[in-house]
């Protein structure tokens, strides 16, 4: 059951629809596909995981640092919720034109910035200033690099369907299967890295998992079988300690007592990293119910507001910027 955090500044959404409705929009789009995917129990639980980060946002577009098409908003939501279930297929992989084009940066290389959206360049280097907020400054526009060009840290990234080889420093294409590789980044699309270096078909549900990998985001692999099957539901079986947190479907955690999915645990019970909504697992590993700003924390999870300031060690409200 890991979180879902949205970023804003990784991915964009809306359609034809106004921005103050963005959030939410994006919000649904996510949550219904990890539903109708299979990995969660249903849009509200995903709901309480989500975090959105719209106010910096906002306050670029109002600045006008960042531009805001709702037309492509809405092309971009269709595709993030219509993507496949299946994490290595290329509309998962790559994100959206309309995406890219629904959010777009205004300040122009050397410019002010607060995040990497505000810039043409899509890179904002921000020093520590030892404040909330420390204005940083837009880096330079690169074009993206053709398979068979040079690729270095210098350059822009590869294009789309290719990666950057670092043993040669150029952009090679995707590999296809049982071709040499380290990630299942450097393989193509519907294909992962085994173990031993090379691209292979991804396993999908009802498939051998040799490897413990299954593609879909609402599997895994069964130990017994070794056979991809779905996130277990309320009283199927899991197993004992980290390797637990992966079998069942979010937001339910597997019961260390009785070795089953189960609710997540309440206020006062013991927990092993995740509790149910408006609680956190403290050190104790015991969930204990989240902070109103003021109070000490450690953490983001520990706060209301899902913001712990790193400099007061206190929650508080997440500042905007510029």
């Amino acid at each position: 059951m890991v979180s879902l955090v949205v970023s804003f500044a990784a991915a964009c959404g809306g359609g034809g629809v106004k921005l103050d409705d963005l959030p939410d929009e994006l919000v649904d789009a996510l949550c219904e596909r990890q539903v109708r995917c299979g990995a969660y129990t249903s849009v509200a639980d995903c709901r309480n995981d989500v975090r959105t980060q719209f106010e910096q946002i906002q306050r670029g577009v109002d600045a006008g640092r960042i531009t805001y098409d709702e037309d492509k908003a809405g092309d971009c939501l269709d595709a993030l919720g219509g993507a496949s279930c299946d994490s290595t297929q290329a509309n998962v992989r790559e994100e959206p034109d309309a995406c890219r084009d629904a959010l777009r940066g205004t300040v122009a290389d050397g410019g002010t910035c607060y995040g990497d959206i505000e810039c043409v360049s899509g890179d904002c280097s921000v020093p520590d200033c030892g404040m909330a907020c420390c204005a940083g400054v837009c880096g330079t526009t690169v074009a993206e690099v053709a398979i068979g060009g040079t690729c270095n840290g210098t350059t822009g990234p590869c294009v789309t369907g290719s990666f950057c080889d670092s043993s040669t420093s150029t952009c090679t294409a995707l590999r296809a299967a049982g071709g040499a590789c380290t990630t299942n980044s450097q393989c193509g699309y519907g294909l992962y890295c085994l173990e031993a270096g090379t691209c292979a078909e991804a396993p999908n549900r009802g498939e051998p998992c040799p490897e413990q990998y299954c593609a879909d985001i609402g599997d895994r692999c069964d130990a017994t079988t070794t056979t991809c099957v779905g996130l277990g539901r309320v009283g199927d079986a899991c197993a004992e300690g980290f390797a637990g947190l992966f079998d069942c479907i979010a937001p339910l955690t597997c019961n260390q007592t009785t070795l089953q999915c189960d609710n997540p645990p309440a206020t006062g019970q013991p927990c092993l990293f995740f509790c149910a909504a408006g609680n956190f697992c403290n050190a104790n590993d015991v969930c204990e119910a989240t902070k109103a700003n003021g109070q000490a924390c450690q953490g983001d999870s520990e706060c209301d507001s899902r913001y712990c300031d790193e400099t007061t060690s206190m929650c508080a409200d997440e500042p905007v910027c510029g």
